[in-house]
């Protein structure tokens, strides 16, 4: 997508992919990351490296929205703890370095956390702006942080009391509603590269009724390639902290994206050839 941005002209909402013959506009994810790629393309020639660079310095930036969001919860040192394990991970540092949106799609979640959880704290408009802007992002980029984002906006309502306010409730709109735009925008595309439809959801996710999948995802992908083990023993120990402190709607949470985790895994997994960037 990049290099066509690149070769035929930097045409933002004409993404365009060569995956089956000549170039063609194509149903893809949001093409931000792409198109600030073909960018560079532009400044300083057709290098891989750019793209690699454009991931490390999105995956850096991520990083620290992560400690700054924790660190306003916990502490200093959890936040710096929690942000270094995190880009210690190894299926972390892999998705990172590749050329590929998932850096950025992190580094819009991550700064949604932060900024959203900012807002709530001081209600300044400017932070309520941000968080809008980069809760939206990250489905578009990964329509799968949909449920994270909406996840964690359930959440920061509940603790805080803002799921009284019907002003809060217009926010997932918001999100939800531009992110809906632009799929519903990219199936008029003559090319689909993605899985849009409800047949092909439901396909992606049929391996989840079979034994194996449960045995191979919990047995080896989650805890060697996702958590790593060492995460994995930090996440149990987590855990149990929240539950003696009676964090039950946080232990909740957790548990919830754990089990997300591994179904992103076999999503992820399952469409790997079809990268496109």
């Amino acid at each position: 997508m990049a290099r066509d941005y690149f070769r035929h002209g930097m045409h933002f909402f004409r993404p365009e992919t060569d995956l089956f013959g000549p170039s063609t506009w194509s149903g893809t994810e949001f093409p931000l990351y792409s198109y600030l790629l073909a960018v560079g393309y532009k400044l300083f020639g057709l290098h891989e490296i750019l793209g690699r660079l454009l991931s490390v310095f999105l995956t850096a930036w991520s990083a620290l929205f992560l400690f700054a969001f924790v660190r306003r919860r916990l502490g200093n040192a959890v936040g710096l703890w929690s942000a270094l394990v995190m880009c210690s991970i190894p299926a972390h540092i892999y998705f990172t370095r590749t050329v590929q949106p998932e850096s950025m799609a992190l580094w819009a979640f991550l700064g949604f956390l932060n900024t959203f959880d900012r807002w709530l704290l001081a209600s300044r408009r400017r932070d309520l702006l941000f968080a809008l802007a980069l809760g939206t992002l990250a489905p578009l980029l990964k329509l799968p942080f949909a449920y994270l984002v909406i996840g964690m906006w359930g959440v920061f309502g509940w603790q805080s009391g803002s799921l009284r306010r019907p002003f809060y409730w217009l926010i997932p709109v918001i999100m939800m509603g531009l992110t809906e735009a632009w799929y519903a925008y990219a199936k008029h595309a003559p090319g689909q590269v993605l899985p849009l439809g409800i047949k092909d959801q439901l396909q992606n996710l049929a391996p989840i009724l079979k034994r194996h999948f449960w045995e191979s995802h919990f047995v080896s992908r989650f805890p060697e390639i996702c958590a790593t083990y060492t995460g994995l023993a930090l996440g149990i120990y987590g855990a149990v902290g929240l539950w003696k402190r009676r964090e039950k709607l946080w232990f909740l949470w957790f548990g919830v994206t754990v089990f997300y985790t591994v179904l992103l895994g076999q999503y992820g997994w399952t469409h790997t050839n079809k990268s496109v960037i």
